[in-house]
């Protein structure tokens, strides 16, 4: 069993392809919740701009003002810790970015950690993906009807239907219209739960990956049951101690910005805790 944590605006009741792990991670994943895809942008007047995601209006604001907001969006949000049952894991190479696990096709697998045999009953899943499923791939493997088959299975199948869900709630965040990406999300969504299924009736309950987009590289787990995660605890911000600690030199980083050249975009994670450990913010 370790310990892990994983943050969110608000925990529903399933850690079935939930992400866990360090918790410099899910700190990381809230600031770039905070930070959406823009970031934030330096304007000629020396005031920033903030738009984290494209259904919020773009708002003009200081750099007490961005603080603000900040301190506001970190304690709309909370991190649980869990014990964690790693003891049969599948280490995958993380290939999929902020996509479903699945549309890594074969680039996911370790290799020399499988066999001879379980590689085969894989590929017999992936073919003819042996890196990662782009979306003008998809005609290689499905006819427009097949993914209209997958679609509606998707639909019917509680956990298929959850991640469609979360994967249309990404689009809009993204500024996407799932209307153009839905053919493709449905593949890897469908590609994911039959990994899964392999998984089961093979031992595995879990994933493990080396988290290089969050955190400091440590591993990072994906749960295929609910039965391997036990919360423990909640923990959350104290806006006290990071207006005391950590806040003035965000300030400071923020003013120092406002003298490069405008419209120019900046993203929060590399100094908005002001050199400081952002876990002593968490408690």
């Amino acid at each position: 069993m370790i310990k892990v944590y994983r943050g969110a605006l608000e925990h529903d009741g399933s850690a079935i392809l939930k992400h866990f792990g360090s918790l410099p991670s899910a700190i990381d994943r809230m600031v770039s919740g905070f930070s959406g895809h823009k970031g934030l942008v330096v304007s000629s007047d020396g005031t920033w701009l903030y738009q984290p995601n494209p259904l919020i209006k773009a708002r003009s604001m200081s750099s007490l003002e961005v603080v603000d907001e900040f301190c506001l969006s970190m304690k709309s949000v909370s991190i649980r810790e869990y014990e964690f049952d790693d003891s049969r894991s599948l280490t995958l190479n993380d290939n999929w970015m902020d996509d479903p696990i699945g549309s890594g096709g074969m680039s996911i697998f370790d290799k020399e950690s499988l066999t001879i045999n379980q590689l085969e009953t894989l590929w017999s899943i992936f073919k003819p993906f042996d890196g990662p499923i782009f979306p003008d791939k998809l005609h290689l493997k499905y006819s427009r009807n097949e993914i209209k088959s997958i679609i509606s299975n998707l639909k019917k199948d509680k956990l298929g239907s959850a991640e469609l869900r979360a994967r249309r709630q990404r689009s809009k965040y993204a500024g996407e219209k799932f209307n153009d990406t839905k053919f493709q999300e449905a593949v890897w969504v469908d590609m994911t739960l039959k990994l899964r299924d392999w998984c089961l009736l093979n031992d595995y309950s879990t994933f493990c990956y080396r988290n290089n987009q969050e955190g400091n590289g440590e591993n990072s787990f994906v749960a295929l049951t609910d039965n391997v995660v036990s919360k423990q605890k909640s923990i959350f911000f104290d806006e006290e101690k990071y207006r005391e600690l950590a806040a003035p030199a965000f300030v400071k980083s923020l003013e120092s910005f406002n003298l490069l050249c405008g419209n120019k975009n900046y993203m929060l994670g590399d100094f908005v805790w002001g050199k400081e450990n952002p876990t002593m913010f968490w408690s």
